[in-house]
């Protein structure tokens, strides 16, 4: 693929672009000057036919990257973070020119900064930031290529995993998390249903059907007693080779929650059967993500941005960028949803369903329509 046809299928994707020769932007403003305009992307690359692809990363484009410096030991500080904290999601992935990666991940809302040397060869490129994409030419010779299996027509961007995302900026990052903080109570009936669908032979002593059991209880977000009730119910059903007791099953969901998100089908499942998604839900979602960013002028009949010193009009649409981020958001929610073991089909058929109507002009008109009063 051509450098041209690379930006202008990422223009299509609503990543803002801009040419680059060697890192630098070629524009006179630089990153701000990166957009999704198909023809002013033509004009570009005809002026600089031997450019280089930049994407814009942070809220514009709805991205945040993480850098891996090959020559600066990311590799290695890589690795020592995915030890201590768990490996990152499978997610959109580049071969930089000169050895690194590039991971991609969706935009969690408010302000996340550039970080610049965060740990040993480990930068994130995110508001006011960008990075040079495939297939653009290295100094080195090399080209930046995207990762086998890891492209955008292979695979969905992933979330920030939470741990990622408090590494990013402990004190001043705004909480907004994949998951809710204060996560919803966990459903007794969904967690032991979706125990009844594992199929994990036992071996010697159970202790691997003991340990998955927990793993959906965590995952369900219940509490300790609940998580002990449940996984008694399913011994009772399903005798193990051995009687774990009270003190064992605790500790498995100690190891349980190193291993899954705390919540993560709370958060999804139990949430659509109690609340269900509306124009309203994605208003509130993008109030309590934007809300600092974004307000309805009445007056003037137009959206205000606030650009870090004070409010000015949205004269780039920058509130559809964002509206469309809840879309995205949509889509992750039904991949969790379709892949989860306690949903059911017509479960699974509605967060679908919801997805594709949320990336809509539709949606997104109706959420937009409905903010304007948030």
């Amino acid at each position: 693929m051509r450098v041209l046809e690379a930006a202008l299928s990422y223009a299509a994707r609503g990543w803002r672009v801009l040419p680059v020769r060697n890192k630098i932007p070629l524009t006179a403003h630089g990153v701000k000057d990166a957009t999704t305009d198909q023809e002013k992307i033509k004009t570009w690359f005809t002026r600089w036919p031997d450019a280089g692809v930049g994407i814009a990363a942070g809220i514009a484009s709805g991205l945040v990257v993480l850098d891996i410096d090959a020559a600066k030991d990311g590799l290695e500080s890589l690795a020592q973070l995915e030890t201590e904290h768990g490996p990152l999601p499978t997610t959109l992935k580049v071969k930089t020119g000169g050895g690194g990666f590039h991971f991609y991940f969706i935009h969690p809302g408010g302000r996340i900064r550039n970080r610049a040397n965060m740990f040993p060869g480990v930068d994130l490129r995110s508001d006011n930031g960008y990075v040079v994409a495939p297939p653009s030419l290295h100094a080195s010779g090399n080209k930046y290529a995207w990762v086998e299996g890891c492209s955008p027509n292979e695979i969905e961007i992933a979330e920030l995993h939470q741990w990622l995302l408090l590494l990013i900026d402990p004190p001043k990052a705004e909480p907004v998390a994949p998951l809710p903080v204060n996560r919803t109570p966990g459903d007794l009936e969904d967690a032991i249903e979706a125990m009844r669908n594992i199929k994990t032979l036992d071996q010697s002593d159970g202790s691997r059907r003991l340990f998955a059991y927990t793993c959906r209880c965590v995952e369900q977000n219940l509490s300790d007693a609940d998580a002990i009730a449940a996984i008694n119910v399913m011994q009772s059903e399903r005798p193990f080779p051995q009687t774990w007791g009270t003190d064992a099953i605790v500790a498995r969901l100690r190891d349980a929650e190193k291993t899954v998100v705390r919540g993560s089908e709370a958060s999804t499942c139990s949430l659509w059967r109690r609340e269900g998604r509306t124009d309203i839900s994605n208003s509130k979602f993008f109030t309590k993500l934007f809300g600092e960013d974004f307000k309805w002028c009445d007056a003037w009949k137009c959206w205000m941005h606030f650009d870090g010193t004070r409010w000015i009009r949205d004269s780039q649409c920058e509130v559809q960028t964002a509206a469309k981020h809840i879309g995205a958001r949509r889509w992750v929610e039904a991949a969790r949803i379709v892949e989860s073991p306690s949903a059911d089909d017509s479960l699974k058929k509605q967060a679908v369903a919801f997805a594709k109507y949320s990336n809509s002009a539709a949606g997104v008109s109706n959420l937009l329509a409905l903010a304007k009063s948030e």
